[in-house]
């Protein structure tokens, strides 16, 4: 049986593909808004970002997990300083999204961005990464602003996801299946969790996959098992 997507989502013949955006704009709006018309003009209908208090979410002197050489800033919370907008940077992109028929979906790394976000930009949905799966302080906000929610679970465990799916209604969530190591060697790819997932929580709450592989073979395996949302 196929899963279908939320009704609230914007699909491409009834799949959600959801294209990360997340900080490679390095904080450009120019670059930004590259991102978007390329990913408008190749028919996607929605798009992704992430947003950061690096206040709340770091330290200072906290050094890079990985150092990247192209990267000109100098410490992790710097960095999330360095790729950061605006609160009217942010409108600007949301509204140019939005004109150009997308939804707007955005990754909150704590509490405090969430507030932020919800109070002043008109997104469509929330996605949390799997690191923040316990986070409950953020988790139960996210679930007062009713808006539908996307959960990865790589970094999660079942007593962790049925605690997290727990503070949401289950007809605006859905959870996806992801591996947490960049990029993820295709061997690793697990087509028994997201059916594992399915078993636990489909059909209330739907399943999909946070491929991290960076090739198209663990998405087309997963939609020719039904899956719809990647």
């Amino acid at each position: 049986m196929l899963i279908s997507t939320p009704s609230q989502f914007q699909t491409l013949n009834g799949v959600l593909l959801i294209p990360e955006v997340g900080l490679a704009h390095l904080g450009s709006l120019t670059i930004a808004y590259a991102y978007i018309d390329y990913i408008s003009s190749l028919g996607f209908k929605t798009i992704k970002f992430q947003h950061h208090l690096s206040e709340f979410e770091s330290t200072p002197t906290e050094n890079f997990r990985v150092h990247d050489f192209r990267i000109s800033s100098s410490t992790r919370h710097q960095y999330w300083i360095d790729t950061a907008f605006t609160t009217k940077q942010w409108i600007k992109l949301t509204n140019y999204i939005h004109n150009k028929d997308m939804t707007f979906s955005i990754t909150p790394n704590s509490r405090q961005s969430a507030v932020q976000i919800y109070e002043n930009l008109p997104i469509d949905y929330w996605k949390v990464g799997s690191s923040d799966i316990d986070n409950y302080h953020l988790l139960d906000y996210l679930a007062e602003t009713k808006l539908p929610v996307i959960i990865s679970t790589g970094l999660g465990n079942l007593n962790t996801i049925h605690r997290a799916t727990s503070l949401f209604d289950a007809s605006s969530l859905s959870l996806l299946s992801c591996h947490s190591n960049y990029p993820t060697p295709l061997t690793e790819f697990s087509l028994a969790r997201l059916y594992s997932l399915k078993e636990q929580f489909a059909p209330k709450i739907q399943i999909g996959l946070s491929d991290h592989s960076a090739s198209i073979a663990p998405i087309l395996l997963a939609i020719s098992h039904g899956f719809r949302i990647f």
